[in-house]
């Protein structure tokens, strides 16, 4: 039987960039793998609050705490808010790139609405 190699530590070639430089595509990558740590150090403290409002556990208890479905929706919130406040200045920098100067978005409406006279509604934005 034929072992299965283990994989590479790092990819090989260069990694896809979308930022204007190399060291900024670094800082970012850094401070995601950040946020992913903080993001599993506050399930693992929230883990750690419900298992000690139970009176005395282990610390297998905390790594084997398995939230209900109230509390794990709960938590995908919070890291949804929380991925959202990190990446706020990437999302509006690309926001701002992906709309034309100039134009609100009812102008972009009618920039990608269908064949000339299908309506859409038009929206109050301000």
């Amino acid at each position: 039987m034929n072992a299965i190699p283990p994989l590479p530590k790092a990819s090989r070639g260069g990694r896809p960039g979308s930022l204007e430089d190399h060291d900024s595509e670094r800082l970012l990558s850094m401070i995601v793998a950040l946020a992913a740590e903080v993001s599993m150090l506050n399930d693992k403290l929230d883990n750690l609050t419900h298992v000690a409002a139970k009176g005395a556990f282990t610390p297998a208890d905390v790594e084997n705490f398995v939230p209900d479905a109230a509390l794990a929706a709960e938590r995908t919130r919070k890291r949804n808010a929380f991925v959202q406040r990190v990446m706020r200045l990437v999302t509006a920098d690309f926001e701002r790139a992906s709309k034309p100067a100039g134009m609100d978005y009812n102008d972009i409406l009618d920039l990608v609405a269908g064949p000339e006279g299908t309506p859409h509604p038009k929206v109050d934005v301000s």
